[in-house]
């Protein structure tokens, strides 16, 4: 659970309000109900007095204990302490939106979308590791139309419905098949940054799995879908080839300084 510790009324005001904006800056709408069961905003004097003086003087405003986060909401905070806030606040309402604690979490895909519209929130620039890149890919392939950010089926389920990803990649490479391509994506994420305990073929064998699932799922799609136009197919499948190609190179050069960065969100 996330606690928002705020002092005065004023400052559990801000909390909401800002809860409302990310809300309708993502979905349109002011309910914010959804994080209920993620989130709670609890009065200074309500905290253990054994945590107030850790959650005081912490430099990121905010501190940890067991599988709970306290978040200092008053007094003075960084820019990054006010970031790191607003971007545990903003996945939380993607997350909660779009399912419970137990529902599918595609390690990679789900994180890349999430970290677009936090991004796009905070005005800050976009990032471009092995990670993000590998996102983009996902994103190419699950789009129903050329421009990826309308009509795509990884981002409707990262908002809305995270277990459909897995009916929507079944329809398409068998029963199974999601579970199959979801260990990997969870391998290859669980792999980052312990290239010196683990084999260097392990990461590469995930990595491999994944862009080759991904491939193998989008040239299907496109091969069964009648919807669209054949002009419209082959540049969404030249820009994915494309892509994909770069996302080799990238990999086969950057792949000792991998990163989890925001998509590890």
């Amino acid at each position: 659970m996330d606690y928002f510790v705020y002092k005065t009324k004023s400052e559990k005001e801000a909390i909401i309000e800002e809860m409302i904006g990310m809300r309708k800056f993502i979905y349109g709408d002011e309910d914010i109900s959804s994080l209920d069961n993620f989130v709670k905003l609890i009065p200074y004097e309500k905290v253990k007095k054994s945590l107030t003086e850790y959650i005081d003087t912490n430099v990121g405003a905010l501190f940890h204990k067991g599988n709970d986060c306290f978040y200092r909401c008053y007094g003075e905070r960084s820019e990054y302490a006010l970031n790191v806030f607003k971007e545990d606040l903003m996945t939380n309402i993607m997350f909660s939106s779009s399912g419970s604690k137990d529902d599918i979490f595609l390690e990679v895909f789900y994180p890349f979308v999430y970290a677009r519209y936090i991004r796009k929130y905070l005005h800050t620039e976009d990032k471009s590791g092995i990670n993000e890149e590998l996102g983009h890919l996902g994103l190419l392939a699950f789009a129903n139309e050329y421009n990826p950010d309308f009509n795509n089926d990884l981002v409707i389920c990262a908002l809305y419905n995270r277990n459909n990803i897995k009916s929507i990649y079944e329809n398409i490479m068998g029963v199974g098949s999601f579970e199959r391509f979801m260990k990997r994506c969870e391998s290859f994420f669980g792999h980052q940054n312990k290239a010196n305990s683990i084999d260097d073929e392990v990461l590469n064998e995930d990595f491999n799995a994944i862009i080759e699932s991904l491939k193998d799922f989008f040239l299907e799609k496109m091969g069964r879908r009648r919807d669209i136009p054949n002009e419209e197919k082959e540049p969404m499948i030249d820009n994915f080839e494309e892509v994909l190609y770069l996302l080799k190179e990238k990999y086969k050069s950057e792949k000792e300084s991998i990163t989890i960065g925001v998509t590890g969100l």
